[in-house]
């Protein structure tokens, strides 16, 4: 009890320390958080004299995984007593590589440092890791050397993991599981965690040109809490490790894969089907041999594989693409920001493209928004009592509004949002298109809801 209300003093003078200034801090320390109650306390006590002996700002992101113990209330009690504190509450437990990720998205540090909170690693190595990060690298990762863990059940299939890992992904480290890590912030801006891949980190990073370094830290034996690590992992890191071989390799090129083993598979067709014929000479009937179902089955089979990597190729296309994706990584340019004619134009994504629609659409001059209610009002009562499309389209007040050009086209689909009516001949004179699907014309409902799903796709509703 007496270390608890040494740590509740401590933890009170962290409300005199300053807010800060709101700018970024230059360290940002985040630690998923599952069950951990009663390793908090003591845990925040050691982080807060680690950033102490830094002398620089920081802030502390608790990422608390569905925890069903007393975790998140201890977690706003220590939100309270300093400013430092960061929570985020997920909603339920998705496990290590979420957490991580939201841990990420929150951080607003120049470094980012991920660590786990069950007290097993030191927080005075913070420094450490900092310093390594000083000469040049963009990741150093933590390496549990002299690590407390169970032998059998922990370090063997752990030191197994890592040289696999390291064999596939081509950056050598000993110890990919400890979460105790630096990275600088660019180093993990275009990285996106899936499955277990929180451990994947340092590979994802090199490949987009990061510098990695690996330096020992210490670990402590478990004191309080219940481990959530076992044997159960070692299949999901398995599958993990066949999925960014994969991506390291053939991301751009899938096709390469799966036309291998279509290859193959015709090739196993064509030699059962040879072998069939040169048994069918020899007297043996086609009945009496599996091998011309081999063949046709053979056959089958790599024309899917053909096919499969024919889609996955277009799979490939289309994320880039639409999202303007590279399918490089540039570390620095030089000669290009002095001569604005040396400069790469620049590509904008769907997304973009659509948010610079809604931008325009916010920012409609008022005096043309005037003129068009004042035509739209002319045009309603000059044609309210005209049934024919001539008529309608070839009044004075229509030819106004189609003459505002594409200036006309958002107010055009608000108009049609708010009232329906007319306004399909006005979008198809401007737009020189129509969405509208010819068995739909005359349904002035659907006509209306596939001109707004038009605007809707191009961002000016």
């Amino acid at each position: 009890m007496k270390l608890y209300d040494e740590q509740d003093a401590t933890l009170k003078d962290q409300a005199a320390l300053p807010a800060g200034d709101g700018t970024a801090p230059e360290i940002s320390v985040f630690l998923p958080v599952y069950n951990e109650e009663p390793n908090l306390r003591p845990l925040h006590l050691k982080m807060d004299e680690a950033l102490r002996a830094l002398g620089r700002t920081a802030e502390i992101i608790y990422v608390d995984d569905g925890s069903t113990d007393g975790s998140l209330t201890v977690l706003k009690e220590l939100a309270r007593l300093d400013r430092r504190v960061r929570i985020v509450a997920l909603r339920r437990n998705y496990g290590q590589t979420p957490a991580m990720a939201a841990g990420i998205d929150a951080a607003k540090g120049q470094v980012l440092i991920p660590m786990d909170a069950d007290l097993q690693n030191d927080p005075a190595d913070i420094a450490r890791l900092l310093e390594k990060l000083d000469e040049g690298y963009d990741v150093v990762s933590g390496w549990r050397k002299n690590r407390q863990d169970n032998l059998i059940t922990r370090k063997i299939p752990s030191m197994i993991a890592n040289r696999l890992i390291s064999w596939i992904g081509g950056v050598p480290l000993h110890d990919y599981g400890c979460s105790l890590k630096a990275y600088r912030r660019e180093s993990l801006q275009d990285v996106h965690l899936y499955g277990e891949m929180h451990r994947f980190i340092p590979i994802y990073a090199s490949w987009a040109g990061a510098r990695v370094a690996e330096i020992p830290v210490e670990h402590y034996a478990r004191t309080m809490g219940k481990s959530k690590y076992g044997l159960s992992r070692t299949l999901k890191v398995v599958f993990d490790l066949m999925t960014i071989k994969f991506m390291a390799s053939y991301q751009t090129k899938p096709i390469y894969v799966f036309g291998t083993f279509g290859m193959l598979a015709f090739l196993i067709s064509l030699v059962a089907a040879i072998w069939a014929v040169i048994k069918k000479i020899e007297g043996i009937s086609f009945i009496l041999t599996p091998l011309p179902t081999i063949a046709v089955v053979m056959f089958a089979v790599g024309v899917q594989f053909l096919l499969m990597g024919l889609l996955a190729e277009m799979l490939v296309r289309t994320y880039h693409e639409s999202q303007s994706k590279p399918i490089y990584a540039v570390r620095e340019r030089i000669g290009f920001d002095e001569d604005p004619a040396n400069q790469i134009p620049e590509k904008l994504s769907v997304t973009q493209q659509r948010r610079q629609a809604r931008t325009r659409l916010n920012e409609i001059d008022p005096a043309l928004e005037r003129e068009f209610r004042a035509l739209v009002d002319q045009w309603r009562r000059e044609t309210m009592m005209m049934s024919s499309t001539s008529d309608i389209v070839a009044n004075f007040a229509y030819h106004q509004i189609v003459g505002m050009g594409e200036k006309a086209i958002p107010l055009i689909l608000r108009e049609l949002q708010e009232s329906g009516g007319h306004w399909f001949w006005a979008l198809r004179a401007i737009t020189r298109t129509n969405p509208v699907k010819p068995e739909d014309r005359g349904n002035l409902r659907k006509m209306a809801q596939e001109w707004l799903e038009w605007g809707r796709r191009r961002g000016y509703v």
